[in-house]
């Protein structure tokens, strides 16, 4: 319902108006914002417009036309809820006088229910209603909730609660019925009341307007008075999300993947993703975690799914290409569709078909090498032995290509120049960290020592990213001179990967976190993004820079870094142009005003 007391109904996936329902406009401006509720069945909504004498309106949403003429109700609304059929309504006051409507009639009749009175001059409410599974309605006050059969006007049993946590809005879902009022929000257990969770708030501005729960996500959403919508874990009552939008209602979507939201001071739809997908994300391979990156050509990924099989997973078609032997681990890309891998009861990693399971020639591959210490450029694999030695080896015969190479000690990073001429190497001794390029022939020095940087990465054939502690250095391939910083990551740097086209860096952190530069601007694009991959794997740029992949808990995020796809997603979300004064402040320079996302120039 529109702040003129009109009302429509809207599609969900792009908020564009589907068509109108039967009801005229206010005849004056609502003081407050009116109120919705919709039958279990989908069939019937119910809109009160709330002021000192509210009015009531319901519609058969199928045909759009209303059910019955306007009902005048002398209660201030300040709740409503509709059973499940659409055959009553309850409307319940801001000072605790409760209102049934018999939707069939349009009659309304005096809910006999003792309500605590709130505090004389307070704004909220002194009551809230739902109706429960079973049609039953359930009420909320200041220090109770009680259960009361509208039909058969039979008052049920009343559970005494901590005074402020039920006045304000009640939700109830399966077995468990949540509450919120001036002090905070609990949970309950709708059969004999017993409170299994309360969690206190520390201002009145915190305080819900609104409130929804999903059995399916187990999780409940306060609106509050402060603008932003908190998500609550519905078994414990921990704080495990924040929106930052001022919502009137809250609705999530009946498989828990998303919530839809109504703002309060705007005209707003919004849809928020609760799963990893989002404007520009997308998540693949559920039931499984990642493993490893993307491969040389950016085709695949490594998962291990629910029962321990590791899969390549080709993320364009969201489908497991092949489950690879069962007596393989520490899968690592060596190059295009191959694998060098651990084998039980062989000495050596070998490689691997990465398109049909099945072992590769393997002989340049050294004895007691480590999969773990393995690099590639896609052309070239560079895997280090036990003692220190590196070795490069060609992945589609498993020949030896140079090496070993003594490192004198076990190196932590190792990349490629773009011709495979040289090797890039940084290694750690006696806590001094050295980085130096080696001829990828005869491995020998071919330049300056460079002391600090604990982990490196080459971008192209002339710079080097360095990262020691939270601290990120570019530096001349020549000679090592420092070119300039990044903005420094939250926590120490684990891996660095830049695109084949060097103009992006991925910097994954100590505590999993990944962060992407641009690297001509030096700029970081964007908030480090969390993964589920605090130890070990935790994100992946695709070779193109075109695509990053973030490990979940349940399958792999896909981030689309195309800056076509995030401009579009961009002009999705916000639903409008910029404004004269946002274009001035931020373009006037650059271009006179016009129309930014298609939608018409805004303001005008």
């Amino acid at each position: 319902m529109r702040d003129d007391g009109t009302a429509g109904i809207y599609e969900i996936a792009t908020a564009r108006p589907l068509h109108e329902l039967e009801i005229a406009p206010s005849l004056s401006k609502l003081p407050w914002r009116p109120l919705v509720a919709v039958s279990a069945d989908g069939g019937t909504a119910v809109f009160v417009r709330a002021s000192y004498v509210s009015e009531l309106i319901a519609v058969d949403l199928a045909s759009g036309d209303a059910i019955g003429p306007t009902l005048t109700l002398s209660v201030d609304a300040a709740d409503v809820a509709v059973d499940s059929a659409g055959s009553f309504a309850v409307v319940a006051g801001i000072d605790g006088r409760i209102r049934a409507v018999d939707l069939s009639s349009m009659r309304a009749s005096v809910v006999e229910y003792p309500v605590a009175t709130r505090v004389a001059g307070a704004e909220t409410s002194a009551a809230s209603v739902a109706f429960l599974d079973d049609d039953r309605l359930v009420i909320g006050s200041i220090d109770a909730v009680g259960i009361v059969d509208v039909a058969a006007r039979d008052r049920g049993p009343r559970f005494a609660l901590p005074p402020g946590f039920a006045n304000r809005a009640i939700a109830p879902v399966g077995s468990v019925v949540v509450t919120a009022g001036d002090r905070g929000i609990l949970a309950m257990d709708g059969a004999s009341g017993a409170v299994l969770w309360r969690q206190e708030i520390d201002q009145w501005s915190s305080a819900c307007t609104s409130l929804s729960v999903s059995m399916t996500r187990g999780a409940a959403w306060c609106g509050s008075q402060a603008g932003e919508v908190v998500q609550y874990d519905l078994a414990t009552g921990s704080t495990t999300a924040r929106f930052p939008q001022r919502a009137s209602g809250v609705f999530p979507s009946a498989d828990g993947t998303e919530v839809v939201m109504t703002g309060t001071e705007e005209p707003v739809l919004s849809r928020w993703a609760l799963d990893g997908r989002g404007a520009i994300t997308r998540v693949i391979a559920r039931g499984s975690t990642g493993i490893g990156g993307y491969d040389p050509d950016g085709s695949a990924l490594l998962v291990v799914d629910d029962s321990a099989r590791v899969h390549v997973w080709d993320p364009r078609t969201d489908a497991s290409r092949v489950v690879l032997p069962g007596d393989t681990f520490g899968h690592v890309w060596a190059g295009i569709d191959a694998l060098l891998v651990n084998v039980d009861g062989r000495a050596k990693p070998t490689l691997l078909d990465a398109t049909t399971g099945e072992l590769l020639p393997s002989d340049g591959v050294p004895e007691f090498s480590f999969t773990e210490l393995t690099w590639t450029s896609g052309r070239r694999v560079q895997v280090v032995e036990q003692g220190a030695g590196l070795v490069v080896v060609e992945p589609t015969t498993g020949e030896r290509v140079s090496g070993p190479f003594n490192l004198d000690s076990m190196p932590n990073s190792v990349s490629s120049l773009p011709d495979d001429s040289g090797l890039l190497v940084t290694t750690a001794h006696d806590g001094v960290f050295t980085t130096r390029m080696l001829d990828a022939e005869s491995g020998e020095p071919v330049s300056p020592d460079l002391v600090g940087p604990e982990i490196t990465t080459l971008v192209g054939d002339a710079v080097v990213v360095g990262a020691e502690g939270s601290r990120l250095l570019t530096y001349a391939i020549d000679d090592f001179a420092v070119m300039g910083s990044l903005p420094s990551t939250s926590a120490g740097t684990r891996t660095l990967q830049a695109s084949a086209d060097g103009r992006t860096l991925l910097a994954t952190g100590i505590d999993g976190s990944a962060s992407l530069f641009d690297l001509e601007s030096g700029l970081r694009l964007g908030d480090a993004i969390p993964s589920a991959g605090e130890v070990g794997f935790a994100a992946s740029l695709r070779p193109d820079g075109r695509e990053l992949a973030v490990v979940l808990a349940d399958g792999m995020q896909l981030w689309d870094l195309d800056s076509g796809a995030q401009a579009e997603a961009a002009c999705r979300v916000a639903g409008r142009d910029l404004t004269r004064e946002e274009w001035d402040e931020h373009l006037g320079a650059i271009a006179p005003y016009r129309s930014t996302c298609g939608f018409g120039l805004a303001g005008d």
